[in-house]
């Protein structure tokens, strides 16, 4: 589906350098001659091989739900299975990831996140999220918290654990004390990497080729860190030392 664009609020102002940025690196053609309309929103047409597309600056009640920048591709009617969304059109080089995470990591002082769903919730289900950048690498366990749930509808013992998770932990500042300690941040970069599905340095950078490596790579985190954690009531600290 979509990539999705998240700025401060603060730094809105920021979007027109981002737009030509974003022009100039991927060669997109835009015409920015004339000075963007941020209230109105502003669409330019995006075009990869035959597929069209559109790169769009939303307005501010569009942008709370879609980001303050989104783009996406459509299918090509004639040969739909070569490249139908700009996911595709990231795996196929078109929007090379590391460029966009060039990109973002020049604005990083900017944004809040960047991400492309697949089907289209990616707002609020990790497990749709195949790319992502985020200025903040603790959001890595924000979201395994979020997978956590998302699974539990399919497996009762999950179920129990996210229970016990949401009564008796505060997300936020269980995933900053988590990201914090080396040992088990490195344990979940480590895992990633075996996957092949994630970069790290200060941000947090997610790709994945589909979503069963994904699937997979936060179940192994709910095995390895989050199980050990809640799995009897021992005071957080002396949990945290069981993980191995």
């Amino acid at each position: 589906m979509a990539l999705h664009v998240f700025f401060k609020k603060s730094r809105r102002g920021e979007i027109e350098p981002f737009v030509k940025r974003f022009n100039e690196v991927f060669g997109c053609g835009f015409n920015l001659e004339e000075s963007l309309s941020f209230e109105s929103g502003k669409e330019f047409r995006l075009e990869v091989l035959n597929n069209g597309g559109y790169f769009r600056i939303n307005n501010p009640g569009d942008a709370f739900v879609f980001g303050d920048v989104e783009a996406d591709i459509f299918p090509n009617k004639i040969k739909p299975n070569e490249v139908s969304d700009f996911f595709d059109a990231i795996k196929e080089g078109y929007f090379p990831r590391e460029k966009l995470d060039e990109l973002f990591s020049g604005f990083r002082h900017c944004l809040v996140r960047a991400y492309v769903d697949i089907e289209g919730d990616g707002g609020s289900n990790p497990l749709d999220v195949l790319y992502e950048y985020n200025s903040k690498g603790s959001q890595l366990f924000i979201k395994l918290v979020r997978a956590l749930e998302v699974l539990s509808g399919e497996d009762e013992e999950l179920e129990e654990l996210y229970e016990s998770i949401r009564e008796n932990s505060n997300p936020s500042l269980m995933s900053s004390r988590l990201w914090g300690d080396d040992y088990i941040r490195n344990l979940a970069i480590s895992l990633a990497k075996e996957k092949n599905i994630m970069a790290q340095e200060g941000s947090l950078r997610i790709y994945a080729e589909d979503k069963e490596k994904l699937k997979e790579y936060y179940k192994e985190m709910i095995e390895r860190i989050l199980k050990p954690l809640f799995e009897d009531i021992e005071p957080f600290d002396e949990r945290m030392k069981r993980i191995v």
